[in-house]
């Protein structure tokens, strides 16, 4: 029998591994809506050596804008969803963006 084919996340520590949402799209529901954002894992060094000195803030949005659909049919529907969030709703988009991804906030 051959060997099972190796996957990219074979190397991958355990841990590594449980960060395996990065290369899965995240989805979210807005007033009933379903969107979804491309995986982080699609922003690569060059995005973030670009974007090095922007502010929190600013790189948050500038980082969502580069996630959302590249069909700009989609784009602007899920930057509005965005937009219209209010603080808590927003907060918990980034909670569960950040845990679907295995981002832990720092300290």
């Amino acid at each position: 029998m051959p060997a099972t084919p190796k996957t990219p996340q074979d190397h991958l520590t355990k841990k590594a591994k449980s960060k395996a949402g990065e290369h899965t799209p995240f989805t979210f529901t807005h007033d009933d809506v379903e969107y979804s954002l491309k995986p982080l894992a699609t922003l690569g060094t060059g995005f973030i050596r670009k974007n090095r000195r922007r502010t929190d803030i600013d790189a948050l949005f500038t980082m969502l804008e580069a996630l959302v659909d590249d069909d700009p049919k989609h784009k602007g529907d899920t930057l509005t969803a965005i937009d219209e969030m209010d603080r808590e709703e927003f907060n918990q988009l980034q909670d569960d963006f950040n845990k679907h991804n295995g981002v832990t906030p720092g300290e």
